[in-house]
């Protein structure tokens, strides 16, 4: 019963399990800014009233650091303090740090006072990193004081919340769970890297989702060297030339892949890593979002070929989107090309999720393009063969599984699936039909439209460095199979108003295929990297559309899901799970997370906070 401890200089005695109040202490909030100084006072209250079972705590005042020396005691808890607090009140050089240089004083010793730095500028995260007992609070015009002063606090163990034991929360407070619970899906970063042709232009954005109207992102220069981001895309383009030789023999090169993807990847995080801009705005978006950040490299050419999403985390071996959602977005050349689908929302229609699927299988015939002079030179440069697609009706059996499920009740999402297959019926030997005609009809004339279209087949591209970069999808047909542009190909996915193009092709590019799909304003789009293996493709297929509906039809953590549910069965071996890519096209990343998310339940007010 006599039992004490000592908790940030103040006293409590145990009785009986339960700490009593021994004395009273205070929590100081320092600022000049009138307007500020209330709402930190409001958190500080709130901070209070969470610690009013173990001890009586108020609030003081202070607004210059002479101030607060004045008014700390042995019994003050917490120090809030604006960056920008002066030495005394008739101080007014504003170049000096007194707030700053007063922290660390402050953080000497065995019992450092805990202290949340409010500060405008998010270059003060790095001094609050090197600040023992430091956390920052960034404050713009839509901060939420209250909620990040409590979250700070339990940051910095001010305040120790006692685990729950009831059943609700029972589920997810075991080790080493993944669940998601929804004030975290509400909560949510975005790093945005921009990597234009000329790179003296790179740069960073952080942008923090909170549930309601996205913080105005801060924005920094990266400073990247051309030399080095130019042999970063040139080796990533070398690798995925080996990864097509290495295919003949897979049981062997899955140890070399994976030692020559996890060393690029190094190079990667040391590139990016390196600059103070990216880690600070990825290390605040961490700890302001409860580590639910999303990335997005935002490419023009000539970048668009380098491995991004082999990205590492700093500390050890894990390739970041194992955690993370790792997206790409073509950078327009003209920022108002994408404007019109910013405003828009992005929603599955009425309920219900249509898919298209396509499956082209075109034998050995070459497939012909009459219209488009670079063809012939495409085909030539890929060998004038088509490799047999033998996976093609897995791939959509997979996809039926899945709809089927749904249909079952057994898939999470209340929401009906409907797949359609193209073509429809096997034709009969001799009679001359189009798989390209058929798939145009198709999109131009369901009143309905569809959701995602599902490519699966052969996709081939022309790269001859002379700026002639071109995709084609082949379509089955007779007697000849045809070779449609991508741009093409988009005109039909972007009238028929398709939200998710997922392009499950041999020889496929992503990167290419992202810059026909952006030009027509295609929201989000799947493709790989390298040539998916026959057994694979229904693999990936599957655990994606399983995870789509798991998460309410929302692509960013479905892909991220399916990512590690492949790694985790193959140990990473198997190059599968770092193919995809995700093309998240719209410029605001509002409309990326509600690209196939169901309209919102009955109220208007649900509605249009969905």
């Amino acid at each position: 019963m006599g039992e004490k401890f000592f908790r940030f200089g103040f006293q409590l005695r145990l009785t009986k399990g339960r700490p009593i109040m021994s004395r009273r202490a205070n929590i100081i909030v320092a600022s000049t800014d009138g307007d500020q100084l209330a709402e930190l006072l409001d958190g500080a209250n709130e901070i209070s009233d969470a610690l009013k079972s173990e001890c009586e705590v108020s609030p003081r005042v202070a607004t210059s650091i002479d101030d607060i020396r004045a008014k700390r005691t042995q019994d003050t808890l917490l120090l809030i303090i604006a960056a920008s607090l002066p030495q005394s009140r008739s101080s007014c050089d504003q170049d000096m740090q007194p707030a700053i240089d007063f922290v660390r004083s402050i953080a000497t010793g065995p019992n450092a006072l805990p202290c949340i730095l409010v500060s405008e500028r998010l270059e003060h995260y790095r001094v609050a990193q090197s600040i023992r007992c430091c956390e920052l609070l960034v404050v713009d015009n839509t901060t939420d004081y209250v909620d990040y002063c409590l979250q700070l606090a339990r940051k910095l163990d001010v305040i120790r919340d006692r685990p729950k034991t009831d059943a609700a929360s029972s589920g997810s407070s075991i080790a080493g769970s993944s669940t998601i619970t929804q004030k975290t899906i509400a909560k949510y970063a975005v790093v945005e890297v921009d990597l234009p042709t000329d790179l003296n232009m790179s740069k960073v954005r952080l942008e923090i989702h909170d549930g309601n109207e996205p913080r105005e992102p801060f924005s920094e220069p990266l400073r990247l060297k051309k030399s080095d981001v130019a042999q970063l895309v040139k080796d990533s383009k070398g690798l995925k030339k080996k990864f097509a030789s290495w295919r003949v023999t897979p049981e062997r090169y899955y140890s070399q892949w994976q030692d020559e993807y996890q060393r690029l990847g190094e190079r990667l995080g040391r590139l990016l890593w390196s600059t103070q801009s990216f880690t600070a705005f990825y290390n605040h978006g961490i700890g302001a979002a409860d580590n639910n950040i999303r990335i997005r490299f935002n490419l023009e050419q000539p970048w668009f070929d380098g491995l991004w999403e082999a990205l590492r985390v700093r500390s050890g071996q894990r390739v970041l989107m194992l955690d993370n959602t790792v997206a790409r977005r073509a950078l327009p050349k003209d920022p108002a090309e994408y404007v019109r689908r910013d405003h828009d929302k992005i929603a599955a229609r009425g309920g219900e999720l249509r898919i298209l699927v396509i499956q082209s299988d075109p034998g050995n015939v070459p497939p012909e393009n009459r219209t488009d002079p670079l063809w012939l030179s495409c085909w030539e440069r890929h060998g004038g063969t088509l490799a047999p697609l033998k996976h093609l009706k897995k791939e959509v059996e997979a996809l039926c599984s899945v709809a089927s499920l749904a249909q079952a009740g057994t898939s999470a999402p209340a929401i009906k699936i409907v797949v359609d297959v193209l073509p429809t019926e096997q034709r009969a030997t001799g009679e001359p039909w189009s798989l390209a005609a058929m798939t145009q009809g198709v999109l131009e004339n369901s009143g309905q439209g569809y959701d995602i279209v599902h490519f699966a087949g052969h996709a081939l591209f022309l790269e001859d460095g002379k700026k002639r970069e071109k995709g084609y999808l082949v379509f089955s047909g007779h007697p000849r199979p045809q070779a449609v542009s991508i741009s093409v190909v988009a005109e039909w996915l972007a009238k028929a108003g398709v939200q998710l193009a997922y392009l499950s092709c041999c020889r496929s590019n992503a990167a290419l295929a992202a810059l026909e799909l952006a030009r027509n304003s295609i929201p989000m789009a799947i493709g790989f990297h390298w040539d998916v293996e026959d057994e694979k493709a229904p693999a990936f297929a599957k655990e994606f559309y399983g995870e789509l509906l798991n998460f309410d039809l929302k692509v960013c953590p479905a892909i991220s899901k399916a990512r590690r549910n492949l790694f985790n069965g193959s140990q990473g071996s198997d190059p599968i799970w770092a193919s995809p890519v995700l093309i998240a096209q719209p410029g605001s990343w509002i409309q990326v997370e509600a690209v196939l998310k169901p309209p919102a339940p009955k109220s208007a007010e649900s509605r249009q906070a969905a």
